[in-house]
C-alpha cells in the first residue's frame, strides 16, 4: 500500500499493485551460449537444456505465471523439432491436445537441414495457475519426429561454422508472476 494524498487534499492508504491483472515479480534466463544433445527417436524428450531453468516462487496460490519464452533450434536430420515446457519436471499443460501418433509439444517446427547456416526460432507464451506458493521451476526439453536418434541444437546452425553466412541466436525463458 502507498499512503496519497490527493491535490483536494485528502489522504488514504491505496494499494500499490492491482487487486487483479498487476505485475507482482519478474524472473528470467537468457542463453547466450550453445547447447547440443543426441535425442533418441520420438516420443523421446531431451533433458533439460542447460541454461533455459527458472524459477519462480509465487506470493498467493490464487496468482497465475505468465510464462514467456524463444528457443533457437537446429537439428542434424530433416523433421520437426518440438519445444516441450517443463514444469517441475513434468511437461506443463501448455501441449497440444493428444491425438493418435502425433507427438504433443508447445512448440512445433520443420527444420531444414540442406542448407547447414539454417536455424529456427520458437516463441511461447502461457499463462499458468501457480497453484500453490512453493517454489515452481520451469525448463526447456526438445525432441524430434525422426525414427532415429538425431542431434539437436540450441543457439547455433548444425555445423556452427566461423563463417559470416552462419549466426548464432539467443534464447529466453521469463516468468512473471500476475495477482489473481
Amino acid at each position: 500500500y502507498v499512503y496519497y494524498t490527493d491535490p483536494g487534499g485528502a489522504s488514504s492508504w491505496i494499494g500499490a499493485v492491482s487487486r487483479s491483472g498487476g505485475i507482482l515479480q519478474v524472473v528470467s534466463t537468457t542463453k547466450t551460449d550453445t547447447f547440443s544433445a543426441s535425442v533418441a527417436a520420438r516420443p523421446t524428450i531431451s533433458g533439460a537444456v542447460t541454461g533455459l531453468s527458472t524459477s519462480i516462487t509465487p506470493s498467493s496460490s490464487a496468482n497465475k505465471i505468465l510464462v514467456t519464452g524463444t528457443v533457437v533450434v537446429a537439428a542434424a536430420t530433416q523433421g520437426v523439432v518440438h519445444v516441450h515446457l517443463f514444469r517441475d519436471g513434468v511437461v506443463s499443460t501448455f501441449k497440444a491436445n493428444t491425438a493418435g501418433n502425433r507427438q504433443v509439444s508447445a512448440s512445433g517446427r520443420f527444420v531444414q537441414t540442406g542448407a547447414a547456416d539454417a536455424t529456427n526460432v520458437y516463441g511461447f507464451t502461457f499463462l499458468d495457475s501457480a497453484g500453490s506458493t512453493a517454489t515452481t521451476t520451469y525448463d526447456i526439453r526438445l525432441s524430434h519426429d525422426g525414427t532415429g536418434a538425431t542431434n539437436v541444437y540450441v543457439n547455433r546452425s548444425v555445423t556452427d561454422t566461423d563463417a559470416s553466412n552462419f549466426g548464432r541466436g539467443v534464447s529466453a525463458l521469463t516468468l512473471m508472476e500476475v495477482a489473481g
